[in-house]
C-alpha cells in the first residue's frame, strides 16, 4: 500500500523532466492500447490540442503510478438533469460544459489498492479548484465497456 502523503499531483505530460521520463517509458498498465497511448500517442494529441494527459508519481514506487487524459465536451441535457447541475439561476443553452476522462490507467503493480481513486480525486480537484480558462459543470467518461471498468466508476 503506498502512504498517501506520497503521491506527487497530477504533472502534465509535456512537463515531466528528462530524467523522469524513463519512469514514463517503463508504463504498464495491462492494456497494450492504454501502454501504447501513453508511449506514442498521448504527446501529439497534446500538441494538435486535442487532449492533456498527465502523469502521477509516488516517492515510494520506482515506476509510473499512473496517468489520465483529458480533453472538452459538452453534453446535451434535458430539463430534469439540468435541474441535477444545481445551479442558482436559469440557464437555456443547447448542452453544457463537460470535462471528459478519455483514458485512466493505474500500474498494473498497483491494481486494487485505491491508486484509481486517488487519481480521481486529483483529477476533481483540479477541476473544482482550478484556475482553468474553461468552465465545467460535468465530469464524463469514456470508459470501455468492461464489467471491472464499470464497477470501478459506479463505486467511485
Amino acid at each position: 500500500m503506498l502512504s498517501e502523503v506520497g503521491f506527487t499531483g497530477l504533472i502534465p505530460l509535456h512537463e515531466v523532466s528528462e530524467a523522469e521520463m524513463p519512469r514514463v517509458a517503463q508504463f504498464k498498465c495491462g492494456s497494450e492500447s492504454l501502454d501504447s497511448f501513453l508511449q506514442s500517442e498521448a504527446r501529439d494529441h497534446y500538441l494538435e490540442h486535442l487532449s492533456q494527459t498527465s502523469v502521477i508519481f509516488h516517492e515510494d514506487f520506482a515506476g509510473l503510478v499512473g496517468y489520465v487524459t483529458l480533453t472538452n465536451d459538452a453534453i446535451a441535457l434535458d430539463i430534469s438533469e439540468v435541474g441535477h447541475l444545481g445551479m442558482n439561476c436559469i440557464v437555456s443553452i443547447p448542452t453544457y460544459p463537460a470535462i471528459k476522462i478519455c483514458k485512466l490507467a493505474v500500474h498494473e503493480d498497483l491494481h486494487g489498492i485505491g491508486v484509481g481513486n486517488r487519481i480521481l480525486d486529483l483529477v476533481i480537484g483540479e477541476i473544482v479548484g482550478g484556475k482553468g480558462v474553461a468552465a465545467c459543470r460535468i465530469l464524463i467518461t469514456d470508459a470501455v465497456n468492461e464489467p471491472k471498468v464499470i464497477e470501478f466508476y459506479g463505486d467511485y
